[in-house]
């Protein structure tokens, strides 16, 4: 499963509001996902592309639960999204 594959299914699931299935298929990908391939899932653009669309929905749960994803990741790449999660609450106030 791709990059693509997985933030169109992270997107179903927040269009039926879905948060279970979110939740597994988050823990999915930290646990079996990564385990079982050569190469390293790009978490943190997986991250930024889900993270917005919660915002332009407005999903509240989905937003927190991605803010706790965020405060686990490290130095560098919380530098790295910090514009993703500003632009994520100018997006949610606008809406």
């Amino acid at each position: 499963m791709n990059n693509e594959k997985i933030i169109n299914e992270f997107k179903y699931y927040i269009d039926n509001q879905n948060y279970d299935s979110i939740y597994e298929l988050y823990t999915d990908i930290k646990t079996t996902y990564d385990s079982t391939k050569e190469y390293r899932c790009n978490y943190e653009y997986i991250f930024q592309k889900v993270y917005l669309y919660a915002c332009i929905k407005g999903e509240t749960e989905v937003i927190n639960f991605m803010k706790n994803i965020y405060d686990n990741f490290g130095i560098v790449e919380k530098i790295a999204l910090k514009p993703t999660i500003i632009y994520g609450k100018y997006i949610t106030k606008k809406t």
